[in-house]
């Protein structure tokens, strides 16, 4: 896998491709990538996917499968830190996510 900076950005693009999928009534505004430590000490992967409607009409399964989705890809890719995955409707304001 390439630097953090370069693994980050093709952990991005994964994120994106999938995410948009899941919701395409919504358009996907950001998608931010941030590798964290959980409570544990564990590596994970904090992913916000910023949209752009505060409001739609949401599928449960489809929210609750984006992980189940997103893992083996992430492994494809060689990123083995487990993703933890919020969604963000509305304004896009990282500051306040």
């Amino acid at each position: 896998m390439k630097d953090d900076a370069g693994k980050l950005q093709v952990v991005r693009g994964v994120v994106r491709k999938l995410a948009g999928k899941g919701f395409p009534e919504a358009k996907i505004l950001e998608a931010e990538i941030e590798e964290y430590l959980d409570c544990g000490e564990d590596p994970i992967l904090r992913i916000r996917v910023f949209y752009d409607k505060p409001e739609f009409g949401l599928d449960g399964d489809e929210m609750s499968s984006f992980v189940r989705r997103l893992r083996p890809k992430l492994l494809e890719i060689g990123v083995h830190e487990f993703p933890v995955v919020f969604y963000v409707f509305g304004l896009h304001d990282p500051v306040a996510a």
